[in-house]
């Protein structure tokens, strides 16, 4: 199994498709307990007479799918298995159950992806200091708190303030970003960092997708994205 995708698989597939098993799973009808997933059928899917846990998914092991008393399989091995196919088409499907993106995997694509990713990590916190520091983020500081956010709610909501695309991008390139991977990864309404400085940032599971950017004022529309 190549790495790269062996990481997305860790760190985006199963933790988004632990929120949607019974969708992926539909043959087992699996029923979420506060310790996961349980169904009444055997791995084959199959009926147990009595046992309401006979096959499990737990939040400690999110990534297996467990036969009590039997067999214990990835839930891309059980796909394999369960449809007849091939690594990649369990992947696939998955990924589609979890809605989540697969990202590219030929020519460096995973790279460029992962590179993405960090990028508007990077991005998400210089919104972040801004918003805490900027002079001209008091509109919008005052606009938060006129609409009852706390600081912890803002924290935890990453909210942030983006001072002007220019000053986002000369940002960037002192972090050693090119002008290439800055264009690539933000596509930018030139209204973003005029009238719509709030950023909301954008995550599928823990991955950062991107940014919603809205106004303190009355311009319409009140969102744009990025």
């Amino acid at each position: 199994m190549n790495d790269n995708i062996t990481d997305w698989i860790n760190s985006e597939l199963y933790p988004s498709l632990y929120n949607n098993i019974d969708l992926a799973f539909p043959e087992h009808k699996f029923r979420e307990t506060r310790n996961g997933w349980q169904s009444k059928t055997y791995l084959d899917s199959s009926p147990h007479k009595s046992r309401q846990d006979k096959t499990v998914i737990t939040k400690k092991a999110p990534a297996c799918i467990l036969e009590q008393g039997g067999e214990a399989l990835s839930l891309i091995e059980y796909v394999k298995r369960r449809d007849n196919i091939e690594f990649i088409d369990a992947v696939k499907k998955l990924a589609h159950a979890a809605r989540v993106e697969l990202p590219p995997l030929k020519n460096g694509g995973f790279k460029e992806y992962k590179e993405r990713v960090a990028l508007l990590e990077v991005v998400n916190s210089y919104f972040i200091y801004c918003l805490e520091t900027s002079k001209n983020a008091q509109a919008f500081r005052d606009y938060l708190n006129m609409r009852g956010y706390s600081k912890d709610d803002v924290k935890k909501m990453e909210l942030g303030f983006i001072p002007s695309q220019q000053k986002l991008n000369t940002y960037l390139l002192s972090k050693s970003y090119t002008q290439t991977q800055i264009d690539a990864a933000l596509k930018l309404d030139n209204r973003i960092g005029k009238s719509h400085s709030l950023t909301i940032p954008f995550r599928s599971s823990t991955s950062l997708k991107g940014f919603k950017f809205r106004t303190a004022g009355e311009e319409l529309p009140k969102y744009l994205n990025s």
